[in-house]
């Protein structure tokens, strides 16, 4: 499941009290569900993001995947 979501969709929920959800619709109709959340911290606030470990996903394609995670969070930090 860890094959990227190039023809896939994305389908994202609306926000509310920061729960920003959203599952990745995959070329074969795979749907993942990644919860994000945005919780305020002081003046500021945190993202959260959970990945999970699929079934059949080994230690090399998780890793990958969370290498995809820290890259997408970093883009979105650099734009903050």
């Amino acid at each position: 499941m860890s094959q990227l979501c190039t023809a896939g969709a994305l389908a994202a929920r609306l926000p509310l009290l920061g729960i920003l959800d959203h599952d990745v619709i995959f070329p074969d109709g795979a749907i993942v569900h990644n919860p994000l959340r945005v919780l305020a911290n002081d003046a500021g606030a945190e993202v959260v993001f959970t990945l999970f470990r699929l079934p059949g996903v080994d230690d090399a394609e998780f890793d990958r995947d969370a290498d995809l995670v820290r890259a997408d969070l970093a883009r979105l930090r650099a734009h903050l």
